[in-house]
C-alpha cells in the first residue's frame, strides 16, 4: 500500500524532526543576536575609548597662556559694540588691536543675578588658542533678584594672530 502525504505529516517521528529543526533555528537565531549585541557593545566601547585617549593627546604639547580679566571701561568701544549685539544669545567673539587680543565669551540671558563666569583653561599649541569657561550659578541658599541677566567676560591675551577655539 502506497502512503499518502497525510499519513506522512500525521506520523511521530515526522513532527519530532520537524519540532527540533524549527527549535534549532529558533535558539541559534538567539544565539547570533546574542553574540551580534556583544559585538556592537565592544564596538561602542572602542570608539567611546579611543575618543578619549584622542581628546587626551590633544591637550597634550598645549603651554598655558597668561591672560589679563579686562572690566567693562577698558574695552576698546568697537569690540564693546559687537559684545551688546550680540549679548542676549550664547556669544564667543574675539578682537585684536596693538594691544593684543580680546577674547569675550557669554551664555546669553540668564534667570536672575548671581551668575559668573571663569575660565578654566586657555592655553596655545601651535598657532591655536584654546580658551574653556565655566558659568557658575549662585549658591543655592543666595538671595538673587529675578530681572535677567547676561553675564559675560572679556579677558586679552599678548598672543596675537592665533585662531581661537571655545571649548
Amino acid at each position: 500500500m502506497q502512503e499518502s502525504s497525510y499519513d506522512n505529516i500525521r506520523r511521530p517521528g515526522h513532527i519530532f524532526y520537524t519540532y527540533m529543526k524549527v527549535s534549532h533555528i529558533r535558539e541559534s537565531g538567539d544565539i547570533e543576536m546574542k553574540q551580534a549585541g556583544f559585538l556592537l557593545a565592544a564596538l561602542i566601547l572602542a570608539v567611546v575609548l579611543s575618543g578619549c585617549s584622542v581628546k587626551q593627546r590633544q591637550k597634550e604639547g598645549r603651554t598655558s597662556v597668561e591672560y589679563t580679566m579686562v572690566d567693562e571701561d577698558s574695552i576698546p568701544e568697537g569690540f564693546l559694540s559687537m559684545i551688546e549685539e550680540e549679548q542676549g544669545s550664547l556669544m564667543c567673539l574675539t578682537w585684536q588691536d596693538e594691544s593684543g587680543l580680546y577674547i569675550a565669551r557669554g551664555y546669553g540671558e540668564q534667570p536672575g543675578e548671581g551668575y559668573s563666569i571663569e575660565v578654566t583653561e586657555c592655553s596655545a599649541r601651535d598657532e591655536i588658542l584654546y580658551i574653556h569657561t565655566s558659568l557658575i550659578g549662585p549658591e543655592k541658599d543666595e538671595k538673587t533678584d529675578n530681572t535677567p541677566t547676561w553675564p559675560y567676560i572679556v579677558i586679552k591675551v599678548q598672543e596675537k594672530d592665533k585662531n581661537v577655539i571655545f571649548e
